[in-house]
């Protein structure tokens, strides 16, 4: 009987081992798998400083004007507010404000008011 607890012992820490094996074989080939695979496949990032294939070209400025010149009122500029009528005169050095506006026009801040004109209605004086 001890003969027989003995064998059945023995072939139970045999069968362990040679699963161990088994498992052990199985774990290197899937990893080898993965790498491989991970070095087949290009990295999908852009490098550093390249910019996307599909990123979009910037928006050209809605205002004709240059940094290095002077917007200047075209012609006289008749525009209601909510005090009533302003009236800019032809000549007068506008301040373009950076907020959007419809197309074709641009928003100007005069004397505390925030005005959209029509582009067509400045001219640009060399500074």
């Amino acid at each position: 009987m001890k003969t027989f607890a003995a064998m059945l012992f023995a072939i139970l820490i045999a069968l362990g081992v040679f699963y161990l094996i088994h498992q052990q074989k199985e774990t290197a080939a899937d990893r080898a798998a993965l790498s491989a695979e991970m070095h087949q496949t290009p990295s999908s990032l852009p490098g550093y400083g390249v910019p996307p294939q599909d990123a979009p070209q910037p928006a050209a400025s809605p205002v004709p004007i240059e940094s290095s010149v002077t917007p200047v009122a075209a012609l006289e500029i008749k525009l209601q507010t909510i005090d009533g009528p302003v009236i800019i005169p032809k000549g007068t050095v506008l301040r373009i404000l950076s907020e959007k506006s419809k197309p074709g026009t641009i928003v100007i801040n005069y004397e505390g008011y925030t005005l959209t004109i029509p582009t067509s209605a400045i001219t640009s004086a060399p500074e």
